[in-house]
């Protein structure tokens, strides 16, 4: 899955660097500390940037010697294996990635995660949908799928990109960002990592709420709380197109909303059951009300803890709050 090809010797009209070498942005200018970006708009070396600068900031890099150019390969082919969907395309992988960061300085956890935990969080979110077919977990099971099969219906979909994840750094040397760590610092990355994957599946959204009720932030790296704080950040950086600035917002809700019509399109066709909170997305009112029972029921459960545990997260919070305004307005006709 890792081919030489996916690293060109340098970038056309880039003087003779090659790709993977990303220039410092100075402090104020760099995307990953704004908390509005244009996924969409980014070219694949803008991406690329963002992904460096967030372990660059965070001080995985240099710290855990991670090869520029490997990771370059890792990008290009991880990249190359998003499909376009609506919404589980790489724009959204960008996203997550970006999210998992933002939350991570504005919560202030930096002091309480290794560097391999840091490495665990920012590259999970970059492959935490790799290959995902567009449909949810329901559906690969109802239909039997390659991947319900291989998986025994337990997080199909979730399991795939794990397993993709590793394939395409351990197949072959020149993608392998893994290569220098220690093995137990490899240990722990891949155990964070197949962990904060894993709990992007919506089933364990209650286990999150329901630990994030008694969660106190205790000083120093503890295990459980690093493991506990990867598996929130990405769940949370995973479903935050509501915390967004509201065009960027709208956006997400729009891809999603188009996603679920698809696969009801494809369960109608099929002759399966169809999803009730995936239908009718076409309708707006419709589509708002649903929009505004996620924001009540799923939303406010895992985000409100979050608000008052971390003050930081302050601007989010009035992102969210506008966004729930213009859709209740939408809702209410």
């Amino acid at each position: 899955p890792c081919s030489p090809a996916a690293a060109p010797a340098a970038a056309p009209g880039s003087g003779g660097a090659p790709p993977w070498v990303v220039p410092e942005v100075p402090n104020g200018q760099c995307p990953t500390e704004k908390w509005k970006v244009d996924y969409w708009s980014l070219t694949s070396e803008e991406s690329f940037s963002l992904v460096v600068n967030t372990l660059r900031r965070s001080g995985v890099l240099p710290e855990l010697d991670v090869e520029m150019a490997s990771l370059y390969n890792y990008y290009k082919v991880v990249k190359g294996h998003y499909r376009n969907n609506p919404y589980h395309r790489f724009a959204h992988a960008i996203m997550v990635v970006h999210y998992s960061y933002r939350y991570m300085v504005a919560m202030d956890v930096t002091r309480n995660l290794a560097k391999s935990d840091v490495m665990a969080l920012i590259v999970g979110a970059l492959v935490h949908d790799v290959d995902h077919r567009g449909r949810n977990n329901a559906f690969e099971s109802m239909t039997r799928s390659e991947l319900a099969i291989r998986y025994n219906d337990s997080s199909p979909l979730e399991n795939h990109h794990c397993a993709q994840a590793f394939q395409i750094a351990l197949s072959r040397d020149e993608c392998n960002i893994f290569k220098n760590l220690e093995a137990q610092t490899f240990g722990t990355v891949r155990q964070r990592m197949i962990a904060g994957i894993l709990s992007t599946d919506m089933k364990f959204h209650g286990d999150h709420v329901r630990l994030l009720q008694s969660f106190q932030l205790q000083p120093g790296t503890d295990n459980s709380q690093a493991q506990f704080l990867v598996e929130v950040i990405l769940h949370a950086a995973d479903i935050s197109g509501p915390v967004m600035p509201k065009e960027i917002s709208m956006r997400w809700v729009k891809a999603i909303h188009t996603e679920f019509t698809l696969q009801v399109e494809d369960e109608k066709r099929l002759g399966l059951p169809v999803t009730k909170f995936m239908d009718g997305m076409r309708d707006p009112v419709y589509a708002a009300k649903s929009q505004v029972g996620f924001l009540d029921f799923v939303m406010h459960p895992l985000y409100d803890p979050l608000w008052s545990a971390f003050p930081g997260l302050e601007e989010a919070k009035a992102s969210f709050d506008e966004n729930k305004r213009t859709i209740v307005e939408v809702a209410e006709g």
